[in-house]
């Protein structure tokens, strides 16, 4: 199978340590199938009076553990412009995804969090005629869901989604509250790599003992 991760929250060469969580479940789903990931990063003219040199810096492609990751610009209007971006997320995509279909036709769309990321894949997946799935993974979502014009979206791309992940049983809590029929949605909680770490899941404890640089690393990872 053939995935197409599609998720701004992913780390860059100038942003190392934004979205690692998502970096770390897309390296391990990597392991099994092949994977290209499309990291959009938001862009509006004087982008870096608006969002710092980190955000427009950022390389168009690169190379992550074996993972192509691609950094396409997308339009993201600022202040009540974001009830938006769902979809200008998707229209600035159009074009870079068809190329892409061509050398990596993807069988599936892999969205992390349901705005805008999720309605984009879900719009994307109609177009393209591929299913798409979307993960809930937290307070992101659930802020996005306190305006009324981006609650409607969210909840129709759940709706249309092929399959939807929650990270855990509060966000699934969440989507059913939504109007999101909870049999449609899987729990697969964040995991914690205990391989870099020293806390262990069955022992919280563990993480007030540990080193602070591991346990902030795992910190990091399971919250997020």
């Amino acid at each position: 199978m053939k995935v197409l991760v599609l998720s701004v929250a992913f780390p860059s060469a100038s942003r190392p340590t934004y979205g690692v969580f998502v970096r770390e479940r897309v390296r391990h789903v990597a392991a099994h199938m092949e994977v290209v990931v499309v990291a959009p990063v938001p862009w509006f003219p004087f982008n870096r009076l608006f969002r710092g040199d980190a955000l427009t810096t950022t390389p168009l492609v690169e190379v992550q553990d074996g993972l192509t990751v691609y950094h396409p610009r997308v339009a993201c209007l600022p202040a009540v412009g974001k009830t938006f971006d769902g979809v200008l997320y998707a229209l600035s995509l159009i074009a870079f995804i068809a190329r892409l279909r061509r050398s990596f036709a993807f069988d599936v769309i892999d969205a992390h969090f349901t705005y805008p990321d999720g309605l984009a894949a879900v719009l994307l997946g109609k177009l393209f005629r591929t299913p798409a799935v979307i993960t809930i993974r937290g307070t992101h979502d659930i802020r996005n869901a306190r305006s009324r014009l981006r609650r409607m979206q969210i909840r129709w791309a759940l709706e249309a989604a092929a399959g939807v992940i929650a990270v855990s049983d509060s966000l699934r809590s969440f989507a059913e509250q939504l109007g999101i029929d909870g049999r449609r949605i899987r729990v697969i909680p964040n995991g914690i790599d205990t391989d870099r770490s020293a806390c262990r899941p069955t022992a919280p404890s563990s993480c007030r003992s540990a080193p602070s640089g591991k346990a902030r690393a795992s910190i990091g990872w399971s919250k997020r």
